[in-house]
């Protein structure tokens, strides 16, 4: 059995008590894909440990943080979330053209972008503020939220500051990623804490969308030391913005990052990801054969 939510590990525990001796339980895997501690919930700590073979950790820092907390490192092993690369291949400028269309930006605008939900780590706040000063010398350019959340009126009451006013676009969840990417000059993550290895990284990465990004260990990770993003450092509002300003003003900068980008995120296909999994399933099959 393989879990890949924390909801998933407490319903497949459960059932695993009732439905299985413990001598003929099948090998459970689990996936961790956020980097919080564990410590903060004791029962959390003993789902990673009760009746769970092996854990996949979807980054080094998440690993790290399952080492801390006491697991094994013969029971954790690092594999990427992976994404399907072919829905970011081929010409994609019209659905990029409609989507713009749809909220209302103009085409020659610049259009920065981020999708998450709209919650406190994610950091939108800070992202909001970035923008309200580059806006100032930036008259042609819009920013779109893609993602809903309980903080999301007070965004939109911060996006009617002056600066922002008329410039900013929540669209809420959306399915067509593909084609919010397609309609983006710069992406950007301004989570604060708590990232795994997020996928929309790796799908802006595959839009060949250039990427600026909180300076998390997960998100360095994936993009680099600095050849395939801009990163700066988290909460820092400021910072965001001069990094924003970077990529506005320097066109060969934008084609830089975007390239390398590309070229990084054929690591982290879901190919990829599916050879690696199968992996940890044979191992954890062998051991359990070893152990009869």
């Amino acid at each position: 059995m393989h879990y890949h939510s924390s909801h998933a590990v407490t319903l497949g525990t459960l059932a695993g008590l009732v439905a299985f001796p413990a001598r003929r339980r099948p090998p459970v895997v689990l996936t961790r894909r956020v980097s919080f501690s564990l410590r903060r919930n004791p029962l959390a700590r003993l789902k990673y440990s009760f009746r769970v073979d092996h854990v996949i950790a979807v980054a080094d820092g998440v690993r790290w943080v399952l080492l801390a907390e006491g697991l094994s490192p013969r029971r954790v092993s690092v594999i990427h979330s992976g994404i399907d690369l072919s829905l970011f291949d081929g010409p994609r400028e019209s659905a990029g053209r409609s989507f713009r269309k749809e909220i209302g930006v103009p085409e020659g605008c610049l259009l920065v972008g981020s999708v998450g939900a709209l919650v406190p780590h994610k950091g939108h706040r800070f992202l909001l503020e970035a923008a309200g000063e580059l806006f100032r010398n930036e008259p042609d350019a819009h920013l779109v939220l893609v993602g809903e959340g309980p903080l999301r009126s007070d965004f939109e009451e911060q996006a009617r500051s002056a600066t922002l006013a008329g410039r900013v676009h929540f669209t809420g969840f959306r399915r067509d990623i593909p084609a919010v990417m397609a309609a983006l000059d710069v992406f950007v993550l301004p989570s604060v804490s708590g990232e795994g290895s997020p996928a929309v990284v790796k799908e802006a990465m595959a839009s060949r969308v250039p990427l600026v990004a909180t300076d998390l260990e997960g998100v360095r990770e994936i993009a680099g030391e600095g050849d395939g993003a801009l990163f700066v450092p988290p909460g820092d509002a400021a910072r965001l913005r001069e990094a924003l300003e970077a990529l506005t003003g320097d066109e060969k900068l934008r084609e830089r990052l975007a390239r390398r980008a590309r070229e990084k995120v054929f690591d982290y296909s879901a190919e990829r990801m599916v050879e690696r999994t199968e992996e940890v399933y044979e191992r954890v099959l062998s051991r359990r054969l070893d152990a009869a």
